[in-house]
């Protein structure tokens, strides 16, 4: 299963980034359901209903740019950057990686569209407010 997807952002590439990053707002974006929290350097531990997985997170900031992959699981991993979008908003450029058997695609595309949505929201709540 690969997804390779962009989602445009009215907000700054550098905005959406920030929100994307940023611990504080990491439920804010994640599909319905889903908790994340920091579970050490370069780690976040995210659960579902009884389901706990850890992912290991790197980013670089001057490229705008999170990787992370499963803890457990090298074959499952994704990469996520905010670019330069039109109008001085963000593409959001989303690639993920995993074997059909660890998630349908259909079902990863639709949390991933989910949780893009949700990020939109607090973008704008965050430009808003601010």
């Amino acid at each position: 299963m690969g997804i390779d997807r962009a989602y445009g952002f009215t907000a700054p590439p550098e905005v959406v980034f920030g929100n994307l990053t940023d611990p504080a707002h990491l439920d804010r974006w994640l599909p319905p359901g889903v908790h994340g929290e920091p579970a050490g350097s370069g780690e976040v531990r995210l659960r579902a209903g009884g389901v706990q997985v850890r992912c290991v997170v790197a980013t670089t900031p001057e490229d705008m740019r999170l990787q992370w992959h499963l803890a457990d699981r090298d074959d499952v991993r994704g990469t996520v950057q905010a670019l330069d979008g039109p109008a001085g908003g963000a593409q959001l450029r989303v690639r993920v990686s995993a074997p059909d058997a660890a998630l349908p695609a259909g079902r990863a595309e639709q949390l991933l569209a989910d949780a893009v949505e949700r990020l939109q929201r607090d973008v704008e709540d965050n430009l808003t407010a601010g």
